[in-house]
Order: C-alpha cells, then structure tokens, then sequence
C-alpha cells in the first residue's frame, strides 16, 4: 500500500514506479511497445523531489497512461492498486477510457465520429455538455462572440457608437443582434470593463488657488482675472430643467498676483451662522461640514466651497450638453470647452474668461497680475516642488488615488501656488487639499497626511480623513 512519507530512498521510490514496467501489471501491454524506463527514471525523480508525495507517482503514472492511449494502446486499471483516486468536479465522473471528443459548447455537434485514441479523465454526466471547465445541460451553454465568451441570454451592446443591441442564444450557441441606440439620458462607453449604453456621469468643475480650473468635461486651465465670472449656467431651456447659475468674484491675495475665489454664495453673515438652512420649501439645502459649506439641491445639482481658496460645482447627468460658462459646456468634449456667450471659440483661457465676464463688474479692474519672476526660473522652484511632492508620491498617503485622479494637474497647480506665495505653508496645505477633495470625490482610500505636510488644525475646525 502506498503511503506518502513513508518510502524515503531511491530504492522504494523504484519498487512503485516500476508498476509502469511489470509484466502482469496495468500497462504490461503498452511496456511491451513504449519503453517505460526513462519514464521510470523521471518518476522516481519527482518522488525524490516531493519527498515521496504520492500526487507525485500518480502524476507519473496518469503521463504514461495517456501517452499509451494516444498510441491506441490500452491501459488496464492503475489508479486502485495505487490509491490514486481521481477527484471529480460536480456533474462528472471518472472514465478509464472517455472519450477525447466530448460534446461541448457552443457547437453542440453531437454525436459525431471521433478519430481519436480514448484517455482516462472526468466526463461529464450523462445529459450534460462540456462548457469550458465545468458541465451544463444543452440548454445552458453559452456563445464565443467577437472574442469574448457570453452567458446563456445574456444581453451585449456591439458596435463602434452601440449601434446594435445582441443576445446570447444558449440553445444555438448564435448570437442574434438588432440595430439599436443609447437613450438620450445615455452614453457609449466603457464603465467597470463594460462597453455599452450606460447613464451620463454627473458633471463635476472645480476651481482652487490661483484660480485653476477643471471644466466638466476635463479642460485644466489657469485664468488670474479679478472680476466676477460665470462659472456654470443653463444656455439651453429646450428640456425644462431647473435653472440655475453660479457666478465667482476673484481677488488678489495679500498682494500677490493670485486670484482667489473669495465670494460664491450671496448669504449674508448672519445666515452663514446659522448652518443648516432650508430656502424655497426645502428644495434647497445650505449647510456645513468641516471647513466646507455646501449648497445642495433637489434635482442634483450642488455646489461645495472651501473659504476662499476652493470650490466644486456637480450638474447631474441630465444637463449634458445645456450649461456654460467657465466650467464649459459639459457635452464630454474637450475642444469646445472654450465656447464664449456668442458660441465662438476662445483661442486662449485668458479670452475666454474674459467673455463670462459679469456684466455689472465690467468698472471693476479685473486685469490679472505678472508671475512673479523668481517663479519663472525653474530652478527656483525646486523648493515649492519639493513641498508639493507629496500629492504625486507614488508611496505617500494619495498612491492608492493616482489610479482614479490623475496628480499631475494638482502637483502642477501646487508648485505656482506655493512658489508664488513664497512657499507659504497656508497655501500649501490648501493646495494638497484639494487632491484629497477630488480623490474622496472619486471614493477613493486617503491616507493621514497632514503631520506629514505639516497642516495641522487651524482655529476651532474639526479635521477628518477618511478611509
């Protein structure tokens, strides 16, 4: 009897794998035509190797098996005397010699002549086809299309723009398609390895620091002016969606050229204080969390803003395409974003931003300040990289971000606005703030970084990271 562990020299090793060489054994009648011995050899070697694992032997023996039914020889049985038990999945059983041409999806072109030699193997149950791995009725089989294999039933969008809308037939193995489109509240596109028809992602537009901007649709861009602007609005009244329209005040900076969003919301202070507040029988909310205040809405639309330094404004879906302003046009193409009010293209962020001029600030001096020059030589720079470092750290507290934000635009961002503020500490946790807004945003993990950035608490501001 086979025991593994229990034979432990070249000598016994020998005694079982010479079964494949004995006389009166399973596979006298193949070792009488294939020479076993360097098959021996090999097995004895694995034995060696294992410490004597009988999965070892077993292996050894189930090699020469079938290099004997490819021959069209045929093996007696082996796998009792050895207690090389076979171990089945569930729906097959253990055939000495099955058949090497199952009947299998999608094709299921059974029964047919197979011209080759049997093997010893699981087959599937009587009733049952093979499907890929495991054994399914008929009926359950699924269908390779386009490289790709599809579940019994399964709906699929194919085509470059969704053109057409397909079904897996499990009994056939067919695929049927019919031509078809996205709904107008749907887009074409990838989502969790998916390519079809799915909903239009709310739009998200943020502005911080210098101001730097993100439209909607993706666009970085820098624009110093010091007036108030239209940030996002609807243009388009064709859908009956709710209206509504975010202007921003920019202003130098304790006399830097930085242009900071200091004014977003007409509250006055008193109301500031009294955080929550509920306007137009509830269907506006303003309220605070942290260092941010929040302005939410009943139909989707919100807007988030961080004292005087950043901002973020979310349209739902179904404004795709409908707004303006500095935050673009929210159609998922970037080279339109710099539409003026007149439906022309801006060739420059300084153009454009100009255009969404309020009108009621036109007396107002709103021209933007020079870049400082100690800024505009790289190598003075080097400090506010430094500084900024941590936001694009593929080790610091934000790599598991870099995958859903991209850190490069906020490490960009960071090394201006530090760098032009002297490398302010202030403007530089700010600055790393607004990374890890976006990468919350994205829910994605954050991990604590202000020790490391040196940003403690200021004032009586509660700070949390989440995880």
């Amino acid at each position: 009897m086979w025991e593994p562990g229990h034979y432990q020299n070249r000598s016994e090793f020998r005694e079982h794998c010479s079964i494949m060489a004995m006389n009166d054994g399973p596979f006298a009648e193949c070792s009488r035509t294939l020479d076993p011995w360097q098959r021996i050899e090999d097995c004895i070697q694995m034995l060696e190797q294992t410490d004597g694992a009988r999965e070892a032997l077993c292996e050894a023996l189930r090699g020469y098996t079938l290099h004997c039914q490819q021959n069209g020889i045929t093996v007696g049985e082996w796998r009792s005397i050895t207690h090389c038990d076979p171990n089945c999945p569930a729906n097959t059983h253990f055939e000495l010699c099955g058949t090497s041409c199952p009947a299998s999806c999608p094709s299921l072109s059974f029964p047919f002549q197979c011209t080759l030699p049997c093997q010893g193997g699981c087959q599937c149950n009587d009733g049952l086809v093979l499907d890929g791995d495991h054994c399914v009725p008929p009926t359950g089989c699924g269908c390779h299309y386009d490289g790709r294999y599809r579940q019994p039933g399964e709906q699929f969008w194919h085509g470059e723009e969704c053109q057409f809308l397909c079904v897996c037939d499990g009994i056939t193995g067919n695929v049927r398609c019919t031509p078809s489109s996205c709904s107008e509240q749907e887009i074409c596109r990838v989502v969790e390895g998916e390519y079809g028809c799915h909903p239009h992602p709310h739009g998200s537009c943020y502005a911080s620091g210098d101001p730097h901007y993100k439209s909607f649709d993706g666009t970085y861009f820098d624009f110093q002016g010091r007036c108030r602007y239209v940030l996002a609005k609807v243009c388009d009244d064709t859908r009956g969606l709710p209206h509504f329209q975010v202007d921003a005040r920019n202003d130098g900076w304790h006399g830097w050229p930085v242009s900071i969003t200091v004014e977003l919301f007409k509250l006055n202070e008193k109301t500031l204080l009294n955080l929550p507040v509920y306007l137009d029988s509830g269907r506006v909310s303003v309220y605070s969390t942290g260092q941010f205040i929040y302005v939410s809405t009943d139909f989707g639309f919100g807007v988030s803003y961080g004292g005087s330094w950043q901002l973020n404004i979310v349209v739902p879906a179904d404004y795709n395409g409908v707004v303006c302003g500095l935050c673009g046009n929210f159609n998922g193409l970037l080279e339109d974003d710099f539409l003026t009010p007149s439906g022309v293209l801006a060739p420059s962020a300084d153009q454009f931003g100009t255009e969404w001029m309020v009108e009621d600030d036109m007396s107002y001096d709103c021209g933007g300040g020079d870049i400082p020059g100690y800024c505009q030589d790289e190598s003075t720079t080097l400090i506010s990289q430094a500084l900024c470092e941590i936001i694009r750290d593929s080790q610091g507290p934000f790599s598991f971000c870099h995958g859903s934000v991209d850190p490069m635009a906020y490490f960009n961002n960071c090394v201006f606005d530090v760098c032009i503020s002297e490398n302010s500490n202030d403007v530089l946790c700010h600055s790393v703030q607004a990374y890890v807004s976006a990468c919350q945003s994205a829910n994605t993990v954050v991990y604590p970084w202000r020790e490391i950035a040196s940003c403690g608490n200021t004032g009586n501001s509660l700070i949390y990271e989440c995880i």
